[in-house]
């Protein structure tokens, strides 16, 4: 494999995980826990995603991991379209509270409908395509970083505060969370599995390698940068939405082709953009709210999912599902209030109790 065709999937790689969470978590961890936020964050996700690459070796162990999980990654897909849905619906309001401008409550549905018909276009591109198309995309997030240094006196991208509202203590506390997510989603994520099959052996290590310890990393050091305007600190440059689009209809249309491939409708998509207009008249203060819902999905139930049922463990796989989803009972509220009510210190509580599932329920589904 050339030099140019590893560089290119690296690229792929880097911008179908930069979704709006690495986009805009990092902004909500800054404003809680400070700088070491982002680091919190950043490390388990880059590490998280390479794994894949490195973990899952062989085209032929990928397609048989997707055979397995098909449902399980059908889902992933269909949450990750309507979280980018959601996210653009909303980020324009949020960039202008107000009203002033691109952030009128008219603009957000038209936002949401370009972005989302150039995912749908990206969805049809061939394997050459989408190489280009890679390219293009990391393009634009860095022109998006250059505008928004020339064209604003470089006050809207400014290192952030070291300080967050919540001490260390607390980051410690939420730090598991952001491990159990990072580390076991990304071997869920279709586009990864896609990577892995077309890319066998040394070569598509390399990709996983390049891909997330430079290019991602590169995207969300940017994140980092233009935090603190969000956070109230500078001004926020109406160039970043910029890259919101770019990299949302990517992350949207990698996502989409893979759905495409299983004969899931184009109509689906439209329930989905549907929803996210749904979702549009929601006031700007609530955008944090239908944020974190999202994002729940992606810090117990699917990594859960990936610990208990993924990993193999010599189950049948209808006795792994269901020690699953009695782990996700008590798991579930706990990490509820931990998070949401910010009583971090129930966040390990949480975690535990589908990472010790496995060997505590498994003896009782034995008997039945």
């Amino acid at each position: 494999m050339p030099a140019l065709n590893i560089l290119g999937r690296a690229l792929f790689l880097a911008c179908s995980w930069t979704w709006c969470i690495g986009m805009f978590l990092p902004v909500f961890l800054i404003g809680d826990f400070g700088v070491w936020g982002w680091v919190a964050f950043a490390i388990p996700n880059v590490f998280g995603a390479m794994a894949v690459g490195l973990i899952v070796k062989t085209p032929e162990r990928s397609r048989a991991i997707v055979e397995r999980h098909a449902n399980a990654m059908f889902v992933f897909s269909i949450i990750t379209i309507a979280f980018h849905l959601y996210f653009l619906g909303q980020i324009l309001r949020v960039m202008h509270p107000e009203g002033n401008g691109i952030g009128t409550l008219w603009w957000s549905p038209a936002f949401v409908l370009v972005v989302g018909l150039i995912a749908v276009a990206l969805a049809r591109l061939k394997q050459r395509g989408w190489m280009i198309a890679s390219v293009v995309t990391f393009a634009i997030s860095i022109i998006a970083g250059a505008l928004m240094l020339t064209r604003s006196t470089g006050s809207a991208l400014e290192a952030p505060t070291m300080i967050g509202v919540f001490g260390v203590g607390d980051l410690v506390w939420a730090t598991p969370a952001l491990c159990f997510g990072f580390l076991l989603c990304p071997h869920l994520d279709l586009t990864f599995h896609r990577t892995r099959q077309e890319a066998p052996g040394r070569p598509g290590d390399l990709a996983f390698i390049f891909g997330f310890c430079v290019f991602f990393l590169a995207l969300i050091l940017f994140t980092f940068f233009y935090a603190a305007s969000f956070l109230g600190f500078a001004l926020i440059s109406s160039w970043i939405a910029l890259h919101f689009a770019a990299q949302s209809a990517f992350t949207m249309g990698a996502h989409w082709r893979e759905l495409r491939t299983r004969a899931v409708p184009l109509e689906f998509f439209v329930v989905l953009a549907g929803l996210a207009m749904w979702a549009l008249p929601w006031p700007v203060r609530g955008f944090r709210f239908g944020y974190d819902m999202f994002l729940f999905a992606y810090a117990l139930p699917f990594p859960s999912y990936v610990w208990i049922v993924m990993v193999p463990r010599g189950w049948d796989h209808h006795r792994a599902v269901r020690v699953w989803l009695w782990s996700q009972l008590p798991a579930t509220p706990l990490f509820v209030a931990g998070f949401l009510g910010q009583m971090w210190w129930l966040i390990p509580i949480a975690i535990a109790i589908p990472l010790a599932a496995p060997a505590v329920l498994s003896r009782r589904f034995a008997r039945d």
